[in-house]
């Protein structure tokens, strides 16, 4: 199934004979093209690429650089023996790209004795991060906050880009360089609403429930009676919010769709409305596909959508483009408008001083029946959706339901799936979080119909992945925070010899949160840092992280090795010193422990923080029972961050009985 999804001739029927074909079909499969769909080389490196014709025929290949400017691969002298390919022989040559070429987005053109022109994207990327933050020493914070919870008292019952730019503005006067949020990409425009923000309909486009609508410059401009309607809207929403502590994102969503579709036909300045255009011909067929999405949704009154309108290339869709029209247009304009907002946010964060601003999230796939899917389905595997295997913290493995990207498609579009989801990531911030780095080098596909337990890994091409993440953030003068995922006792090797670019943030973090198993500080950090330096390998060479960081409050680090931890090794070590730190604290206070831990490096593997900061409480196998959460924003601050705050004796003082509230309340 799995090989099947990846477009080769197999499925459960096929004989070994079938396979032994798909697998002379593999090995032949760069024979049958002239050249690779896509070359991804780094800048200053120069890069080998082979390019196939008929034997004994002349090929020329020209690079053609963004800007126009065009020039001469050179043929190198490396002789390859000709095969027989479909009854006829190829030949192979070999070119080379020139290492002065400069970043961007590129092309190969070769043109084969007899006419035949055929084209290849390439992505010249950096080495690693230019920017001045990362290449100070200095050291920076910032505080991490879910969007949706962050409430103030003009909210509609959800935090919004306007709470965004009041909480930057909060964070930047207490010294923070940044403000880490959960992902805001689009969600479906009916109820229900998808509560989580990693279950996405499309990581292009983000979601309009983050729209202030009297932030709207059309708002001051409508009817008394509109106003009047608008902020009734808002009041009952409102209301409805002090009253209830959980989060209702279907009612906040059906107030301020009411109250956009008001906003919506406001007349707008010709400034205003040439801004819009712009805006819509820029999104070009992603934006008007994602809104049509919308739109049909909208009417179906669900995201499973009838089978003649299951995708955007059935007949009938574009009948039904013409048919909502002024609904398509509505959901254009809405992303507009959050898009406005949510760069606002960004402008205001720098203006009050922070360096980065608003640092974005990206969730790891999207919803199976989403507008991504639905639009460009042959970028996703058929039939297979994303988990994590099983682990000694998940037996049973995971399926997240969200289709994988075809690493085959991802080659023949040249990436540019990739690139535009960063790209619209870093529009509106200073930087970008991707947690489950791992997904740049493989993803555990698990088919349709089966347990996680029965899927196997696909392995992507991460060079190129990490290439072109790397070059849209330096185009975007952005930082790029990567860490290890939730599957992280199942690492294996993975990333060994895959080092990461010089330049992002390497984070490898670890939380445990089980009965009566608390992790010792130094373990922890010893695990961390072997962690990080699968992806920073070369640093600990150069400049021992280690050495560079402080451990529990000041204690110096001895330098370790980067290794590749295997599950059993982890498991082991970390049981045995969690079973003796959990008896010590139990004798002293009667009490577990909730550990909390977190390792930031900056550049070439300096450690930002290094920190632990244990909450009394009573611990369950998925949270916490009785725990003081007054100190929730310190812990925060220590686990990501490394704010300093209290000393090792106060944090002691803090764990004994009935101490903890009162010293944070």
């Amino acid at each position: 199934k799995v090989l099947g999804a990846l477009g080769l001739p197999l499925d459960e029927s096929s004989t070994v004979g079938d396979v032994e074909n798909a697998m002379r079909l593999t090995d032949e499969r760069e024979w049958r093209r002239t050249l690779p769909p896509t070359i991804v080389a780094r800048q200053g490196g120069g890069y080998e690429f082979r390019v196939h014709v008929p034997d004994g025929s002349w090929v020329n290949v020209q690079w053609v650089l963004e800007d126009g400017r065009k020039g001469q691969c050179e043929q190198l002298d490396r002789y390859v023996p000709p095969r027989m390919i479909d009854g006829q022989l190829v030949g192979r040559a070999t070119f080379d790209v020139p290492h002065w070429l400069p970043l961007g987005w590129h092309r190969l053109v070769a043109t084969v004795e007899g006419g035949h022109v055929e084209s290849a994207t390439l992505i010249i990327v950096p080495n690693s991060l230019s920017l001045p933050l990362l290449e100070s020493s200095r050291r920076v914070w910032g505080v991490n906050a879910q969007l949706y919870s962050t409430r103030s008292a003009c909210s509609w019952g959800i935090g919004d880009a306007t709470d965004l730019a009041d909480l930057a503005a909060v964070c930047a006067d207490k010294g923070a360089q940044f403000l880490l949020i959960n992902p805001v990409h689009a969600s479906q425009p009916v109820s229900p609403l998808e509560n989580s923000p990693y279950l996405p309909v499309s990581r292009r486009w983000v979601n309009p429930i983050y729209i202030r609508p009297e932030s709207i410059e059309e708002y001051a401009s409508l009817p008394q009676a509109s106003r009047d309607a608008i902020e009734q809207l808002r009041d009952e929403t409102r209301q409805f919010a002090i009253r209830e502590d959980l989060i209702d994102r279907d009612r906040a969503w059906e107030a301020k769709r009411k109250a956009l579709d008001i906003i919506f036909t406001a007349p707008r300045s010709y400034h205003r409305q040439s801004q819009f255009d712009h805006f819509v011909e820029n999104g070009g067929s992603e934006l008007s596909n994602y809104a049509l999405w919308c739109a049909l949704v909208e009417r179906e009154g669900t995201i499973k959508l009838p089978e003649d309108l299951e995708r955007s290339s059935s007949p009938r869709v574009e009948l039904e483009r013409l048919e909502l029209a002024d609904r398509v247009n509505f959901f254009e304009w809405c992303q507009w408008i959050a898009s406005e907002q949510l760069a606002l946010a960004q402008e205001v964060a720098h203006e009050v001083g922070m360096e980065i601003g608003i640092m974005a999230d990206l969730a790891v796939g999207v919803h199976g029946f989403g507008s991504e899917k639905w639009s460009r389905p042959e970028l996703f595997a058929t039939g297979m959706s994303v988990g994590a295997p099983p682990d000694v913290y998940s037996q049973q493995g995971q399926n997240w339901s969200q289709p994988p990207w075809s690493p085959r498609s991802l080659a023949e579009t040249g990436y540019t799936p990739l690139r535009d989801m960063v790209r619209a990531a870093l529009a509106n911030a200073g930087a970008v979080r991707i947690d489950h780095i791992l997904g740049m080098f493989r993803l555990w596909w698990i088919p349709e119909g089966c347990a996680a337990t029965e899927g196997t890994y696909v392995y992507y091409d991460h060079e190129a992945m990490m290439g072109v993440i790397l070059l849209e953030a330096q185009r975007a003068g952005a930082v790029v925070d990567i860490g290890i995922g939730p599957e992280i006792a199942v690492v294996d090797g993975a990333l060994h010899g895959g080092a990461a670019p010089v330049g992002s943030n390497a984070r490898g973090r670890k939380e445990f949160v089980q009965r009566d198993v608390v992790p010792g500080p130094n373990d922890l950090v010893q695990l961390a840092l072997q962690l990080a330096g699968l992806l920073h390998p070369q640093a600990h060479g150069q400049r021992s992280a280690a050495a560079n960081g402080l451990g529990q409050r000041g204690q110096k680090l001895a330098p370790v090795e980067p290794v590749a931890p295997q599950v059993n090794d982890i498991g082991k070590a970390c049981k045995a010193h969690h079973q003796k730190d959990a008896a010590e604290h139990r004798a002293e206070t009667g009490q577990g422990l909730v550990p909390l831990f977190g390792v930031l490096l900056l550049g070439s593997g300096h450690i930002v923080a290094v920190d632990r900061l244990s909450i009394p409480g009573r611990l369950t196998g998925t949270g916490v029972l009785g725990a003081e959460i007054a100190g929730i924003f310190r812990v925060l601050l220590l686990l990501f961050f490394g704010i300093p705050v209290n000393g090792t004796q106060d944090e002691e003082q803090d764990a004994q009985p009935g101490r903890h509230g009162e010293q944070h309340q």
